[in-house]
């Protein structure tokens, strides 16, 4: 029963990570544009070494998601930017 309740939460995690994918488009005032919807970056994003946790919130229908970008899923460069251009940017409440 244990080694199903394992099974069954991994492929559970699989498909929320797969769901969550795709690519971002950093936008002006905060904002970018993920998954065909316009969503706020609300709050200060959380950043490590390894990538950021960001709290967004859809700016249709209000709903708030937490999105975890690995800073792997990107060349240095681009994670660099991205770092900068998030942290410099002020933040929706």
């Amino acid at each position: 029963i244990l080694l199903s309740l394992v099974v069954f939460d991994c492929v559970r995690s699989q498909r929320r990570i797969h769901a969550r994918q795709g690519e971002i488009k950093l936008l002006i005032d905060s904002r970018l544009r993920w998954q065909k919807a316009e969503w706020d970056i609300i709050g200060t994003p959380w950043v490590i070494n390894s990538g950021m946790l960001l709290r967004l919130r859809n700016t249709e229908n209000q709903r708030t998601q937490h999105l975890w970008v690995a800073a792997d899923s990107m060349d240095a460069g681009e994670w660099r930017d991205l770092r900068r251009l998030v942290l410099l940017k002020p933040t929706q409440e």
